[in-house]
């Protein structure tokens, strides 16, 4: 009985909010440079753009059931360059959408919660979403996946709700979408953060370790190393500049547990799985988050690092910061996203977007209310707002 009550609130609220219109519209009191139009959605969860750059996808949840629209970029937007379609409601998706993932083709989507991943076509032709093609649980929490290897594959990591311990799932992707799993790989610490690697490489970060994850092009894992560990304190967050084939620089930001005022942030060389702390360079603050950078053409590294209230920007060498700058800055930091060479710093306060190719800072937005989950970034625009707009500027 309690089953049939939940379907038919779910139908009545999807059928509520298929009617759902979003507005694109130009907000007058946005006086920023580069703005565009401003997308009038109601509880964003989260925004990512494909891959070309062209189209924004976006998921609300105006009422109990999940929607997505998708609007097309350009220097001018109106409604005639949008679609909104609702797919699902919350007790089939969850409370909360933490992720979507994109196929190359646009003809389909992933939905990330904390603990189910889903799966929907896209009719472009009728813009509508269409079936659900993949439903898949966890009892553990999802903290990231992504589809690599041209999408033959689907990587997935997982963290336990109980104890330090998580899991690598490794999943083939068919051509109807769905996932076939493939191998399961156990992990003895819990995962905080994942990078999943342009090549086959998955690097994880636990408490006090970042793990080195080889996979195969069949999915088998070639090489697992524990390839930084530190010895007291706590890893907040961590970036990896690939400089070739066989090395790479890791940069971690940790917060010295012992003060719990001060932060570090550390230079590795990682080299055949072994590393060696370069420098370090302490701080009065704690490091929030970091975004590097390396030129290929050059082999001049960058590295851009949030704090709250301010951020820095460097030139990376095996000895030290080069060339430091410091930006104070509005409001606490809340997200740190990137494109290639260019970073959006989003704070309570205000949002900035650093080119660190060209070292130059883009441009600094100043907005109240400020929702992370409105924000997205692309080479060529950058998405900022709150709960129930997201506003557009070209860079």
């Amino acid at each position: 009985m309690k089953n049939a009550v939940l379907a038919f609130l779910g139908f009545f609220l999807l059928q509520s909010s298929q009617a759902y219109i979003v507005k694109i519209v130009k907000d007058n009191h946005v006086s920023q440079p580069g703005y565009i139009a401003t997308i009038k959605e109601k509880n964003t969860q989260t925004a990512s753009v494909n891959k070309d750059g062209t189209e924004l996808f976006s998921v609300f949840r105006p009422y109990g059931s999940y929607c997505l629209n998708i609007t097309k970029l350009a220097a001018s937007i109106n409604n005639a360059n949008s679609f909104t379609s609702c797919f699902d409601n919350q007790y089939i998706v969850g409370n909360k959408v933490k992720k979507i993932i994109l196929t190359d083709n646009g003809k389909a989507f992933y939905t990330l919660s904390d603990s189910a991943i889903l799966g929907y076509t896209i009719n472009k032709n009728k813009n509508i979403v269409g079936p659900k093609f993949y439903t898949q649980k966890y009892p553990q929490q999802i903290i990231d996946a992504k589809l690599v290897d041209k999408e033959k594959y689907f990587y997935l990591v997982t963290a336990s709700y109980t104890n330090e311990s998580g899991k690598l799932f490794v999943y083939e992707v068919n051509p109807v979408g769905t996932l076939k799993k493939i191998k399961i790989i156990p992990l003895s610490f819990k995962p905080k953060k994942i990078i999943f690697d342009d090549s086959n490489d998955v690097y994880i970060q636990s408490d006090k370790s970042i793990y080195s994850y080889n996979l195969m092009s069949d999915g088998k894992s070639k090489k697992q190393e524990e390839i930084i560990t530190i010895p007291s304190g706590e890893i907040i967050d961590f970036s990896v500049l690939n400089e070739n084939s066989t090395e790479s620089k890791v940069i971690l930001a940790t917060q010295d547990n012992e003060s719990g005022e001060q932060g570090i942030v550390e230079v590795y060389k990682v080299f055949n799985g072994s590393s060696r702390l370069l420098y370090q360079e302490k701080y009065d603050d704690i490091p929030q988050a970091i975004a590097s950078y390396i030129d290929k053409g050059s082999s001049h590294g960058k590295v851009l690092i949030a704090f709250d209230h301010k951020y820095i920007v460097a030139n990376l060498n095996n000895t030290y910061f080069e060339d430091v700058d410091e930006y104070k800055i509005d409001g606490s930091f809340l997200r740190l996203l990137q494109h290639d060479n260019l970073v959006e710093a989003i704070f309570s306060g205000s949002v900035i977007t650093y080119d660190l190719r060209q070292n130059s800072l883009l441009s600094e937005l100043f907005l109240k209310d400020i929702n992370e989950n409105s924000s997205f970034i692309s080479k060529d625009f950058i998405g900022f707002g709150d709960e129930n707009n997201i506003n557009i500027s070209q860079i």
